[in-house]
């Protein structure tokens, strides 16, 4: 006779699916905000492969928001200099060093692998008891508007737990998701692909980055962090891969990188489809998706775990300011409103042009052979371009603008953009830079001139002085100002009326 095992009950006020890099970001800004929950994984702990392997510069700004960047900074490496090849032969060079129009003290990419990123992020969390690590879903209610799920801890009791909120952060397969009925749109790619993290040594002055056009073949490598280790992607038609074995991934390796490779030790590899897909929506009722259950990209251009932190970022601050009182919950619909443009705004960018690089039909393999070595002598070449790149790879230029809580301009800013990192004045007179002001949870203000904007808003705003010199070079006139939101997006912007 099998034993019957009671349910516990227990209440919270976020209930957080996942403890991948969006989960553990979620949780963070939850206990920055002092909002209770609870956050289960299936898995033991962080992840012990290195998975994805980078964040950008705005991921870099909300880590230092919390305090962890120098932590961040110490464990990964940034890269700067992308070397194009052309089989074996080097095309261009592009060098992000001094590209730093963004007012962003991260203007690199930066090499921080993904059981890194979730370390960090776990480690600052003080809530240890709210840590659910080998605890399995078994049920998650249809009762969207009073989410609750039925887990399993460590296969031995069961719990019921209820949240004012529950957000699905666990991926791709999400268990929520699935529970209720819902499904991406969109399409996978033609192409496996094989990623490998290997120790070993490249031809003499190769990039951080390379990226390589052989026989057909796209592939990327990334320096890391310890001497000598690379990751490396290459793409390969499904057809193509006969077994799944790390002799084949070397083998793939060496023959569509430039001839030069040396392979020394693999410590992880695998294969692995990907797809570019997404949620039509965001929410349901008072379930929320976010990262990799909300939407997937490829893995050009590093974008999949830094939008999944970004959507965190994005939603943390409204749940807290709804459950505390201190909105409306139709801010929650704000949510899906930014985020779904965002990721929609990717799929028709970033992973349309991955799509086009990898497909196998005679255009996509023309462009792929001839009209890219135009595009690369472009890019490496033309300064503004690269500035362009740059923004949309570091999300620096992620912006809200047009949407419901985006209103003003001033110069060349809008409602929505990122506030720009500038010198300040603080409370006591002391220079200070935007970013270590927007640590704060409440709503910040930021003015150009003598004297301090009246300007009456739905929150309650601090105001702060641009020192002139800050002003002059992003070309702000006298009596500009900018409200910024929790998550350091501009919420209104604008001149201040006589």
């Amino acid at each position: 006779m099998s034993k019957i095992v009671k349910t516990e009950k227990i209440n919270t006020q976020v209930i957080i699916a996942g403890a991948g890099p969006t989960g553990l970001m979620l949780a963070n800004q939850l206990e920055r905000f002092g909002i209770q929950y609870i956050l289960i994984d299936k898995k033991p702990s962080t992840v012990p492969e290195s998975r994805a392997m980078g964040v950008q510069a705005r991921i870099l700004e909300f880590y230092e928001q919390l305090g962890i960047v120098d932590k961040a900074l110490e464990q990964g490496k940034p890269d700067s200099r992308v070397e194009f090849y052309k089989g074996d032969t080097a095309l261009a060079t592009l060098n992000f060093d001094n590209i730093n129009i963004e007012n962003t003290k991260y203007s690199f990419i930066f090499g921080l692998e993904q059981n890194k990123n979730e370390k960090i992020l776990l480690s600052n969390l003080k809530a240890l008891n709210s840590i659910w690590f080998d605890t399995e879903i078994l049920k998650v209610s249809k009762n969207t508007e009073k989410p609750s799920i039925v887990v399993s801890s460590n296969n031995v009791k069961k719990f019921e737990i209820s949240g004012q909120y529950l957000v699905a952060c666990d991926g791709s397969r999400s268990i929520v998701k699935e529970s209720l009925g819902l499904d991406f749109v969109g399409k996978r790619y033609e192409n496996d692909f094989m990623v490998m993290d290997m120790f070993g040594e490249f031809p003499e002055n190769i990039g951080d980055i390379t990226a390589t056009v052989k026989q057909s073949t796209l592939s990327l490598s990334f320096a890391l962090k310890e001497k000598n280790k690379y990751r490396l992607f290459v793409s390969v038609p499904s057809k193509e891969i006969l077994e799944e074995t790390e002799d084949k991934a070397v083998e793939l390796a060496l023959n569509n990188f430039p001839k030069g490779l040396k392979i020394d030790r693999v410590s992880w590899f695998s294969y692995y489809q990907v797809g570019c897909k997404k949620l039509d929506n965001f929410r349901l009722g008072n379930v929320f998706f976010a990262g990799d259950s909300a939407h997937i990209h490829s893995p050009a251009g590093g974008q999949g775990m830094n939008t999944g932190i970004g959507d965190a970022v994005n939603l943390g601050w409204k749940l807290a300011y709804t459950l505390k009182g201190k909105a409306q919950t139709n801010l929650l619909n704000t949510y899906n409103e930014e985020r779904e443009r965002f990721a929609k705004g990717l799929l028709n960018t970033t992973d349309k042009a991955f799509s086009t690089l990898v497909s196998h039909h005679w255009l996509a393999r023309f462009t792929l052979n001839y009209v890219i070595v135009v595009v690369i002598w472009v890019v490496s070449n033309i300064r503004p371009v690269q500035r362009v790149i740059f923004r949309k790879i570091s999300q620096v230029g992620l912006s809200y603008k047009g949407l419901s809580m985006s209103d003003g301009s001033v110069a060349s800013f809008s409602g929505g953009d990122r506030m720009p990192n500038v010198m300040t004045l603080d409370d006591e007179g002391q220079e200070v830079e935007s970013i270590q002001i927007l640590k704060s949870t409440d709503f910040s203000g930021f003015y150009v001139g003598e004297t301090e904007p009246k300007i009456k808003y739905d929150y309650e705003i601090n105001w702060y002085k641009i020192k002139a010199d800050s002003a002059r070079k992003l070309n702000l006139p006298d009596k500009s100002y900018f409200i910024v939101r929790p998550d350091m997006h501009i919420s209104k912007c604008g001149l201040v009326s006589d």
